[in-house]
């Protein structure tokens, strides 16, 4: 038989980063592998077409700073995994998060960041190159 217990006097302390900072390439495993999931799963149909591609050149751009700075391994697994999820999670999820969801699709769309967040200077720099815009 299992028993529960509580105690309103508990408390739980969390440390930001305490895992992170323990195990090398957590952080970049799991950013890899939940962006794409995260982004199947809740963006709206009417959002995926004008920011799909402004996701995939972002993902390949992190995936290839990740690279550069000694952490192509974590990055190519996390990417590994997420290829499995992405079909046998984040596609079924999808259908149920869609049908139920509670607001509108324009209402998304009014609470996205409109450009690029301010500290992404490396985007903002590959962006320029492109487009003279900073």
């Amino acid at each position: 038989m299992l028993f529960r217990s509580y105690t309103s006097r508990a408390i739980a302390y969390h440390k930001q980063g305490a895992t992170s900072d323990k195990i090398p390439g957590f952080t970049v495993y799991q950013t890899f592998k939940n962006l794409p999931l995260f982004f199947t799963k809740n963006i709206p149909l009417g959002l995926l077409l004008s920011t799909w591609p402004r996701f995939t050149l972002a993902y390949t751009l992190m995936l290839g700073n990740a690279i550069k700075n000694g952490n192509g391994i974590p990055a190519l697994k996390g990417w590994g995994v997420q290829v499995y999820y992405f079909w046998f999670h984040a596609l079924p999820s999808r259908w149920t998060i869609q049908r139920n969801k509670r607001v509108s699709t324009e209402y998304i769309r009014s609470i996205l960041w409109p450009d690029l967040p301010p500290d992404q200077t490396g985007l903002r720099k590959f962006r320029k190159i492109f487009t003279g815009k900073d």
